[in-house]
């Protein structure tokens, strides 16, 4: 059996889609938290000063995109053919869009700094990420119905909400203005696993 262990701050973050994942899949793994005063002393040990990173079997992986969609193929959550995987990717990589905008506020240096990055966020970057997700989503080769690609629960839909979660941090209820998306992040979050992990997983700020 194939040991996992994900190393990430106590938060969610871009950390969530990976555990997820490892829900639906029903796959254990061990998930190692650190707070953010630790992060000094554990940064040089990690190989691209970033987290999360995934530990298989003691083989260190990082980069949180490759590790969604490689543990996506591995776990049936990739489509059913390579161009609905490619479909897949396109929604990731959009939806992943809310970091660095984000990462702006959470880095602030003081209120000034931050209401300027919030009001931006809330007001620009945010809507613009949404309403392209929403011009993808409509697209005829996605073949949408109840989720983001085709009929079925994908990785696209399981980082959508991830990230619909990180904005919603710094900008409650980010979905008001989009009913459609508004839909989706219902629909999964609704998912018994999905709803399960919510309810019992550590309540962090982010």
């Amino acid at each position: 059996m194939t040991n996992y262990k994900l190393v990430y701050f106590n938060g969610r973050g871009r950390a969530e889609s990976i555990r997820y994942i490892f829900k639906l899949a029903g796959v254990k793994f061990e998930d190692q938290r650190f707070e953010m005063n630790e992060w000094p002393a554990l940064k040089p040990t990690i190989p691209t000063f970033q987290l999360p990173m995934l530990e298989i079997d003691g083989k260190r992986i990082l980069q949180s995109k490759s590790i969604i969609m490689h543990l996506a193929r591995k776990y049936n959550l990739y489509g059913k053919d390579e161009f609905e995987g490619m479909c897949i990717d396109m929604i990731v990589d959009t939806a992943d869009d809310v970091v660095p905008p984000w990462d702006l506020i959470f880095f602030s240096t003081t209120d000034e700094e931050k209401a300027k990055h919030t009001k931006n966020f809330q007001e620009v970057e945010i809507p613009l990420i949404y309403s392209r997700l929403e011009r993808l989503r409509a697209l005829e080769h996605m073949h949408a119905g109840d989720y983001f690609v085709g009929n079925k629960l994908t990785a696209a839909d399981i980082h959508f909400i991830s990230m619909v979660e990180v904005a919603n941090v710094y900008f409650p209820d980010s979905l008001a203005k989009f009913p459609k998306l508004k839909a989706v992040f219902d629909r999964v979050t609704s998912n018994p696993i999905i709803a399960e992990w919510r309810k019992a997983r550590p309540v962090t700020p982010w």
